[in-house]
């Protein structure tokens, strides 16, 4: 690929996976209005204040082997989490990692994830860092009727006033 073409190609990525972002959150809202619909509230009440959460590595339309380590800056409110979680695009499953939410020391984290194995050579991902109230020690991530945990769950309810920071990349070798 031609190296002028690259920014016009991260832009357009960036503004796809915005745009999947905004259509799968105005559809999980009309999902939970209907009647019925379990109710999803978060343990920590309010509106986060100078909440900020940045992923700087890898950068948006970067090559990614099948793991790698994800990197960022945050500022987040007592009794929440940072979560990275990771999709493949077209999947409405979100992945988070084993090890846990991010540790935040001194203002940064790191935490490392899964791509997907040699079938996802060439295929888009999304990283989307969340900041998510976690009550009773849980996760926050969805996993209603799910026999036993997993990795795997719905994109979860996030801390309102904490913005999620999202990024496309590119599965390489």
């Amino acid at each position: 690929m031609k190296e002028k073409y690259k920014p016009l190609l991260v832009a357009l990525m960036t503004f796809t996976l915005m745009l999947n972002v905004v259509t799968f959150l105005a559809g999980k809202a009309r999902y939970e209005a209907r009647a019925g619909a379990p109710a999803r509230t978060a343990a920590w009440s309010g509106v986060a204040q100078g909440c900020r959460v940045e992923i700087f590595s890898p950068k948006p339309g970067e090559t990614v082997g099948p793991a790698g380590v994800v990197e960022g800056t945050a500022s987040i409110p007592e009794g929440t989490r940072l979560w990275v979680l990771t999709r493949r695009k077209g999947y409405d499953l979100w992945r988070k990692p084993g090890g846990g939410p991010a540790r935040i020391e001194g203002g940064r984290w790191s935490m490392r994830v899964e791509y997907g194995g040699e079938r996802h050579r060439g295929q888009e991902f999304h990283l989307a860092a969340v900041v998510v109230a976690e009550p009773r020690g849980q996760s926050g991530l969805s996993t209603e009727g799910q026999a036993r945990p997993s990795p795997w769950g719905r994109f979860p309810e996030t801390v309102r006033g904490c913005e999620i920071q999202m990024v496309g990349v590119w599965r390489g070798e």
